[in-house]
């Protein structure tokens, strides 16, 4: 459950859909294929309340963002998200 009134998690969810809107556009036109992206419920929680979701962690990852959005963030991959990411990156 996400906290009420917290500006900067509503932005984060916001950036999330965008990007992730953003991301399926580009794969959709690279590949040629129908993709798309759903919002689903969002939570804040404890790595220990991730790993409960993801089969195996397989990375986690600290940036600082300025701009849009300024803060430090966490990212978070299992094997299957790393993989893809990768293979995304290679692709591009």
């Amino acid at each position: 459950m996400l906290p009420e009134n917290d500006k900067r998690v509503e932005k984060v969810v916001e950036l999330a859909k965008e990007s992730l809107d953003a991301f399926c556009d580009d794969i959709s036109t690279m590949f040629e294929v129908e993709m798309s992206c759903e919002q689903l419920d969002a939570s804040i929680g404890t790595l220990k309340d991730i790993k409960k979701h993801f089969k195996k962690i397989a990375a986690v990852h600290t940036v600082q963002a300025q701009g849009g959005l300024d803060g430090h963030f966490q990212l978070v991959f299992d094997q299957a998200g790393l993989f893809t990411l990768a293979g995304v990156i290679v692709m591009l």
